[in-house]
């Protein structure tokens, strides 16, 4: 998985960009040079083993919606 750095004034300008971005890819938010946030797309979870979980723990699985 690779990763694209979003500053913080990055994200209030364009929203928007952030999200497509971390559709593709871990979105990393920098705060004065320091990594301080992620964003992660949903569809990019399989694989990264805990956050799966909580996904699945959090969101029932299609099939099985109302």
């Amino acid at each position: 998985m690779t990763m694209h750095a979003v500053s913080v004034s990055g994200l209030k300008n364009n929203p928007a960009e952030a999200l497509r971005q971390s559709k593709q890819d871990m979105a990393v938010m920098f705060n004065r040079d320091h990594p301080d946030e992620a964003l992660i797309g949903l569809g990019r979870i399989n694989g990264i083993g805990w956050l799966q979980e909580l996904f699945e723990e959090v969101l029932p699985h299609p099939s099985r919606r109302g």
